[in-house]
């Protein structure tokens, strides 16, 4: 496989794994925002429509609310992240390694590796990773056991209750996190991707068709939200609203940075646009006053990734968004703590480019 084919599937990876992060106990988060810690409330989604926000800027970014201090709390690519309890956990990229460390900084700790992870979801009492065709629960002491196999290819993982939830290549299924049998929620859909769960329902992103679909837990009234999105990946919902990233397009191996930052109201209706012009959207995560999301940046000639991504908040009445942090390498997920928002970086430009200058890592910047 020559070089740019080689970031290109790498790409595509990233932006699957980018909608599977976690939602947390409550499941009022979306897939790619990590489940948020003990102290968070259920989230929110609200602000009004924008303009776009692809730039080529770089370093710490500050938009219509001002200037945001960014700390780096571990120097190695990764490419998920979710929040349970007091802990961060994270998955590296190069030795597929499961970490973790404490959400208010501190060493990182090796819970387990297995080069087949490519999601996680955490509560304060379970994580499970998604592992080839298999999904793995890690106890808080690293003790590990595999929970279901024989998936076909899963992109996306949450937990909510004593449930883990999960999209397969044309299905969205469940089992009890104490081991049993697989319910299937939702069958022959068309590659959904993202998930999130809140309000008592579940919703996924179908990137095959650009639908939006939910269903009742049970898998009952099942119902599209919405239909003709572009390549939709992360999804978010606080159970009255839901937020989604839709990639846009790929010419070859460049990216158009078409891609858009929409919302729509659980009982249906129309669609908003809240941001357009985006550089790969990559995760999207709700609170009680605004809707954040990461970009993975631009796909360049040759199919090079190009570090130009960022993490933007849009709070409720903003008219433009925040840019809590520009210049980013390649953000993969996004979680919400109580007061701050973390992201990881997988460093995209440096690792096929060789650029020294790469970013890969775990940041986090206050909300704001």
């Amino acid at each position: 496989m020559g070089r740019s084919g080689l970031v290109l599937t790498v790409l595509l990876c990233s932006l699957v794994v980018a909608c599977t992060q976690a939602d947390d106990e409550r499941g009022s988060e979306g897939n790619n925002s990590g489940a948020a810690d003990a102290a968070d409330g259920a989230a929110d989604a609200s602000g009004p429509e924008s303009g776009g926000t692809g730039g080529d800027s770089a370093g710490d970014g500050a938009g219509g609310g001002g200037a945001t201090t960014v700390a780096k709390m571990l120097d190695r690519p990764c490419f998920a992240i979710a929040l349970g309890g007091e802990f961060l956990y994270a998955l590296t990229r190069g030795d597929y390694a499961l970490l973790r460390m404490p959400a208010n900084g501190g060493p990182a700790a090796t819970v387990g590796t297995n080069t087949k992870m490519t999601a996680l979801a955490a509560t304060a009492g379970s994580v499970v990773a998604l592992a080839g065709d298999s999904i793995l629960k890690f106890a808080p002491d690293g003790t590990q056991g595999t929970l279901v196999q024989g998936l076909k290819k899963p992109s996306a993982v949450a937990i909510l209750g004593d449930h883990v939830y999960w999209t397969d290549i044309d299905a969205v299924q469940k089992a009890p996190l104490s081991g049993g049998a697989v319910i299937t929620v939702a069958a022959n859909q068309a590659t959904p991707t993202g998930l999130a769960i809140a309000g008592g329902r579940v919703f996924w992103t179908n990137r095959g068709d650009g639908t939006i679909v939910s269903a009742a837990l049970d898998g009952t009234d099942l119902t599209t939200l919405a239909s003709g999105q572009t390549q939709p990946n992360a999804i978010a919902s606080d159970g009255a609203t839901v937020c989604w990233t839709n990639r846009g397009s790929l010419f070859v191996d460049v990216s158009l940075d078409d891609g858009e930052l929409v919302r729509i109201a659980t009982s249906g209706g129309a669609p908003t646009i809240l941001a357009t012009a985006l550089n790969l959207p990559s995760a999207v995560a709700l609170d009680a006053t605004a809707v954040y999301w990461a970009n993975w940046g631009s796909l360049v000639a040759s199919g090079m990734p190009k570090p130009n991504g960022g993490v933007y908040k849009l709070g409720t009445g903003d008219a433009v968004p925040q840019v809590l942090a520009a210049g980013q390498d390649g953000v993969a997920a996004l979680a919400l703590g109580t007061t701050r928002v973390y992201w990881c970086a997988e460093g995209a430009s440096g690792a096929f480019s060789g650029d020294a200058g790469a970013t890969g890592g775990i940041y986090s910047a206050p909300k704001g």
